[in-house]
C-alpha cells in the first residue's frame, strides 16, 4: 500500500494541496469561466434539470450503484477461499465492503466516494477482480464526489439536521458550492461524461487500424462466441445460414467504430446528431447486457446514462395539478406517498384550504373533494377523480409507470373502482380530520436550508471540490497529449509519466483494450472440469466451463471469471494448453477448492478435459461462415 500511494497516489495529491491554496487565495474569481462554462452546456440542451430533482435522482443512483457494488462483493467474497488468499487481499476486500455499505447508507459520503475512486483499484488487483466495470465505477463516483452525493436519503442528511452533525456539515461545506448549484451540477456530469467519451475515443484510437474492426469481422467473433456471448448457437446458426446476417452485423461493428469516434461530439452538437448517438448508446447499452456477458458494466453504465441525460426525457410533459382535502388523513398520505415519488416534480399539489377560489372556477365544491381528489394535466380541462386520478398519475409519473397496468386491469375487471368507492366512503370515519399544520405542499419546502449545506466558513466553501476539478483536469491534458497513435506516445513508460497516467487511470480516464483479436482468440481453448466421489464413483460437473466453451453459473462472480478463467485462457493465447505448467496448476487448484467449498463435494478425485476449436472461417461463395466443433484432446486427473 505504501507503493501505491507513493508511485499513484502522491503526485495528484500534491497537484490538489497546490490548488487548494490557488482557491482559497483566487476565491471566486477563478469560477467565473465554470459558470460560463455550465451556461453554455444549458444552451447547448444538456444539464437543464432544476437542481433538486438532479439531486433526488442522484441520490437514488447512489443507492443503485452501492447495492451493484455489493453485489458484485458477495460474488466475489463466494469464492474468496482462505487458501486462495492471503490476509492482505481479506483487508482489501473487509474494506471494499465497508465503503460500498458506506455509499449505500450515505455515511460520509464525499470520503466514501473519494476513498473508492483512489484505492478501487488497488484493492481489485490483489483479488484478481479488476474489470472494466471498476473504471465505470470511477466514473460515477466523480459525479458523486463532485456533486456531491449523500445529501438526500441518507444517513449524512439525517446528521447534517441534528446537533451532533457539525463535522458532517463541515464536510459537506467543504464539497458544496451552495451559491453555484447549478454549475457544480454541471461540471460534476460533465466530468464524467467526457471520462466515458475519453474512454470511447482511446479504445477506437487503438483499433482503428486493426482489420476486424474496420471490416466488422469482429462482431461475428464476438457474438458468436461461447465464451463471450450469451447465446452463441444462436449466432452461429445465423452467420453459418444467412449472408444477409453477416453483412448486418458487419455493419453495427462499423457503426459502433463511427459511435466511439463521435460520442462527445454528437453529443454537444445536440439535434438530430445527439438523438442518433443517445439511441445508439441505448442499443448498445442493452446489447451488452442481454446478448454479452460482461459482468456489471452495462448496469453500471446505464446508471451514468440516467445521470447525464435524465432532463432530456424524463422531464417532459404537461404538468399534473392536483386538488385535494388537505384536513383528511387519507388524502394527506397519499400526497405524501406522490411526493415522494415525483422526482421530476411534474406534480403541482393544490390544497383546498389554499384554493378556495380555484374550486369555485373548477366548478368543484368542498363536498366533492371530501369524496374525491381531483386532478387534470397542464390547463383547466377534463377533470379527473376517483380511480381516474391514479391511472393518470401512474401512467404520467416516471416512477409510478410500473402500477399503471396493474391499475389498468384493476379498473376492466372492475375491482380498482369497486375498492376506491368502498374506501372514499367510509375514509374519514376509518381515518379521520386534522386541523391544517405546516405540511409542505410547496416545492420551496424541498430547498435545503443554505447553513445547513455550508457548514464551513465563506472562504473554504467547496473548495474540495473546485480543488479537485483542477486536478482532474491536468490529468485529463495528459491524457489526451498520450492517446494512442499520437507522437508522445512512445514516451508512456517513462518515469514519471507512467506515474502520472496511472494516477489518471484511477481519477476515470481509462486506457481500454479489449474485444481485440487477443480476447476473441479464447473460445478457441478452454477445460471442463468433473468431479469423481471415491465412495460410489458418481461424477458431477463442476458449473465452470461447458462442454462447449460456454461459461457456467460460477462466472457470475468476477472472482472465478476475471480472476481465474479469464487469465487463464488469455495466458494460452500465448503458449501451449498441454502439457500443464505449475502455473497452470495454481488456477486448477483453485478450482478444486472451490468444488470442496462452495459445492461441499466429497473426496474424490478431479478430471480436467481439454478442448480446442478452429476460428470460424468464411466462405466468400456464400457469404456465410463455417463454424468448427470442438474436440477434446486430452484429459488429466488432478
Amino acid at each position: 500500500m505504501l507503493v501505491y500511494l507513493k508511485s499513484y497516489l502522491l503526485f495528484p495529491a500534491a497537484l490538489f494541496v497546490v490548488f487548494l491554496v490557488y482557491f482559497r487565495v483566487a476565491g471566486d474569481r477563478a469560477m467565473r469561466r465554470a459558470d460560463a462554462f455550465a451556461l453554455w452546456l444549458k444552451r447547448r440542451g444538456l444539464f437543464t434539470g432544476d437542481p433538486i430533482t438532479d439531486e433526488k435522482l442522484l441520490n437514488i443512483i447512489r443507492i443503485i450503484l452501492a447495492c451493484i457494488l455489493l453485489y458484485r462483493l458477495y460474488a466475489i467474497g463466494i469464492f474468496l477461499h482462505p487458501l486462495d488468499a492471503t490476509s492482505e487481499q481479506l483487508v482489501y476486500f473487509a474494506l471494499l465492503c465497508v465503503l460500498s455499505f458506506a455509499l449505500l447508507i450515505g455515511f460520509l459520503t464525499p470520503l466514501a466516494a473519494l476513498a473508492l475512486l483512489l484505492f478501487q483499484l488497488r484493492l481489485n488487483s490483489p483479488l484478481g477482480t479488476y474489470t472494466l466495470g471498476v473504471d465505470v465505477t470511477a466514473m460515477a463516483l466523480l459525479t458523486m464526489l463532485l456533486y456531491p452525493g449523500g445529501r438526500r436519503l441518507s444517513l449524512d442528511a439525517w446528521l447534517i439536521d441534528r446537533r451532533v452533525g457539525a463535522p458532517v456539515r463541515v464536510l459537506y461545506g467543504l464539497f458544496v458550492l451552495a451559491d453555484r448549484r447549478e454549475t457544480q451540477t454541471a461540471l460534476a456530469k460533465f466530468i464524467s461524461l467526457l471520462a466515458y467519451a475519453m474512454l470511447c475515443l482511446y479504445s477506437v484510437l487503438l483499433h482503428i487500424t486493426n482489420p476486424s474492426w474496420t471490416s466488422g469481422e469482429a462482431a461475428i467473433d464476438l457474438t458468436a462466441s461461447t465464451y463471450l456471448s450469451r447465446y452463441p448457437e444462436l449466432f452461429q446458426t445465423l452467420f453459418s445460414t444467412s449472408a444477409t446476417a453477416v453483412v448486418l452485423a458487419r455493419i453495427s461493428m462499423q457503426l459502433m467504430v463511427a459511435w466511439y469516434l463521435l460520442f462527445l461530439p454528437g453529443v454537444l452538437i445536440g439535434g438530430w446528431a445527439r438523438q442518433a448517438v443517445l439511441v445508439w448508446t441505448v442499443l448498445f447499452f442493452i446489447f451488452s447486457a442481454s446478448v454479452l456477458q460482461l459482468s456489471t458494466l452495462p448496469y453500471l453504465e446505464f446508471c451514468l446514462l440516467i445521470v447525464w441525460f435524465w432532463d432530456l426525457y424524463l422531464n417532459t410533459g404537461p404538468t399534473i395539478h392536483v386538488l385535494f382535502d388537505d384536513r383528511c388523513n387519507l388524502c394527506r398520505r397519499t400526497i405524501r406517498v406522490l411526493r415522494g415519488a415525483d422526482l421530476f416534480r411534474r406534480i403541482d399539489f393544490l390544497p383546498l384550504s389554499k384554493n378556495t377560489g380555484l374550486c369555485e372556477e373548477l366548478g368543484v365544491t368542498p363536498d366533492d373533494l371530501y369524496a374525491d381528489i381531483y386532478a387534470w394535466k397542464g390547463s383547466p380541462g377534463a377533470l379527473h377523480k376517483g380511480y381516474d386520478f391514479y391511472l393518470l398519475v401512474s401512467r404520467s409519473v416516471p416512477v409510478l409507470m410500473p402500477a399503471y397496468p396493474v391499475l389498468l386491469l384493476f379498473r376492466l375487471i372492475r375491482i380498482g373502482p369497486a375498492i376506491y368507492a368502498f374506501i372514499a366512503k367510509r375514509r374519514l370515519a376509518l381515518f379521520g380530520v386534522c386541523d391544517i399544520d405546516r405540511y409542505p405542499y410547496s416545492a420551496a419546502r424541498d430547498e435545503p436550508a443554505p447553513t445547513r449545506l455550508q457548514g464551513a466558513s465563506a472562504g473554504w466553501q467547496g473548495i474540495a471540490s473546485k480543488s479537485f476539478v483542477a486536478t482532474w483536469g491536468v490529468f485529463l491534458a495528459l491524457f489526451i497529449l498520450f492517446l494512442p497513435n499520437s507522437p508522445l506516445e512512445k514516451y508512456r513508460s517513462v518515469e514519471p509519466l507512467r506515474a502520472a497516467l496511472i494516477s489518471a487511470h484511477i481519477l476515470g480516464l481509462v486506457p481500454i483494450n479489449v474485444f481485440n483479436r487477443h480476447d476473441l482468440q479464447m473460445t478457441e481453448h478452454y477445460f471442463t472440469v468433473t468431479h469423481r466421489s471415491s465412495s460410489d464413483g458418481r461424477e458431477v460437473l463442476l458449473p465452470f466451463t461447458g462442454a462447449k466453451g460456454e461459461r457456467l453459473s460460477w462466472h457470475f462472480s468476477d472472482r472465478v471469471y476475471f480472476g481465474n478463467s479469464l487469465k487463464w485462457r488469455r495466458l494460452k493465447n500465448e503458449q501451449p494448453i498441454l502439457p500443464p505448467t505449475e502455473r497452470d496448476q495454481l488456477f486448477f487448484s483453485e478450482i478444486k477448492r472451490w468444488g470442496e467449498a462452495v459445492m461441499g463435494l466429497p473426496e474424490g478425485q478431479y478430471r480436467f478435459d481439454f478442448y480446442e476449436t478452429r476460428p470460424p472461417a468464411f466462405n466468400p461463395e456464400t457469404g456465410t461462415y463455417v463454424f468448427a466443433d470442438p474436440n477434446r484432446i486430452a484429459s488429466h486427473y488432478f
